[in-house]
């Protein structure tokens, strides 16, 4: 039976040993909540100058050890009425994530998503998060009831661009790490060496947790998420590293 680094030992450690070290990462999802508690109508034609609705987002800080490297940001609204384009743009600490439009007149729930990365992406501290609004062309309008933001250590890429997470650990070491999805899609996620994302001991496509049992490693674990949709938000829930140091 495989067992995570140091489970069921029964051994004290003798003088001048090794000793087994836990690092413990719990980053979570980050939620807005609905920000329009009725609705709002945007009959205007360019991006104005203040935001229609902002929130701020916390990531937790990780303790040292593990550096992050990416987290996802996914924004949903619902248009309940429309006989134009609607815009959309999103910045995070100032600096533009998305910038896009719906189908002519949609009404529908409209998805997106983009990855934030360090050093706009805050850690510990709230990110500000501001959404714009704005329709095309001239004369038409649309009207939305629902305005939502979530963020996560994680991506909304299906296709991959870098790692997410990095245990900075050398030696012999175990991991395990939780991973959820906001959205319908399967999520993926990867453990593999830091030097190339592409490259992995272990794939895993779906919720849930999984990890290596035992693995030596030499400048690090990367962790690397990805997802089957950029409207879906795969994030790391949880991760435990077991190292000797």
């Amino acid at each position: 039976m495989l067992r995570l680094l140091g489970e069921g030992w029964g051994v004290a450690p003798t003088r001048g040993a090794s000793t087994l070290q836990v690092l413990h990462y719990a980053p979570g999802l980050a939620y807005s909540g609905d920000l329009e508690p009725s609705t709002l109508t945007i009959n205007y034609t360019t991006k104005p100058t203040t935001p229609n609705y902002s929130a701020s987002l916390t990531i937790p800080a990780p303790p040292e050890g593990i550096r992050v490297l990416r987290a996802g940001i996914r924004l949903q609204l619902n248009i309940v009425s429309s006989n134009t384009y609607a815009h959309y743009a999103v910045e995070v600490n100032g600096v533009e994530v998305m910038n896009s439009q719906t189908s002519y007149g949609q009404t529908s729930y409209v998805r997106a998503g983009a990855d934030v990365l360090p050093p706009v992406l805050a850690l510990g501290s709230p990110n500000q998060v501001r959404l714009y609004l704005w329709a095309d062309p001239t004369g038409g309008a649309f009207t939305l009831d629902a305005v939502e933001c979530w963020m996560g250590v994680g991506s909304t890429r299906y296709v991959i661009q870098g790692g997410t997470l990095l245990a900075e650990v050398s030696g012999l070491a175990s991991v395990v790490a939780v991973v959820n999805r906001v959205g319908q899609y399967t999520p993926h996620f990867r453990f593999g060496p830091p030097l190339d994302h592409q490259l992995y001991w272990l794939k895993v496509d779906s919720t849930g947790s999984a990890g290596l049992p035992a693995v030596l490693a030499d400048q690090g674990i990367l962790i690397t998420l990805y997802t089957d949709s950029d409207r879906d938000l795969a994030y790391i829930d949880k991760v435990w590293v077991l190292h000797m140091a």
